[in-house]
């Protein structure tokens, strides 16, 4: 295993909740997007949209309390986010955050429509 990939977990296991940011010098961020969402649920989420130079995509938001960075995966139409047990799917102005997992939580948004 890579030393500085060894060094990156070594540091998150004993690095307390209040942590400095996530660095990764090695994936160079192009461009930054903001959106904002209303899902059918009432809910509204904000994600933040990172394209790095090498061609990765992922989004941040909060989910159950929690930020979440999500990698875009392959998907059959439109861009599916992916995190552990979360999926941030979106198409065009439309978007839902599903868990694919046995326990589903209550509080997941679907039908979520960008709002800026």
């Amino acid at each position: 295993m890579n030393k500085s990939i060894v060094c990156l977990l070594l540091s998150l296991l004993i690095t307390p909740v209040f942590a400095q940011s996530l660095q990764l010098p090695q994936i160079q961020i192009k461009n930054v997007q903001t959106s904002s969402y209303r899902c059918d649920n009432g809910k509204k989420l904000v994600v933040k949209y990172l394209n790095a130079k090498n061609e990765q995509s992922f989004a941040l938001l909060t989910i159950q309390g929690r930020p979440r960075l999500l990698t875009a995966v392959i998907a059959g139409s439109g861009v599916k986010y992916v995190a552990d047990h979360y999926v941030w799917w979106t198409k065009g102005r439309t978007a839902s955050l599903f868990y694919e997992g046995i326990d589903k939580p209550t509080d997941m948004s679907n039908n979520c429509e960008q709002i800026n």
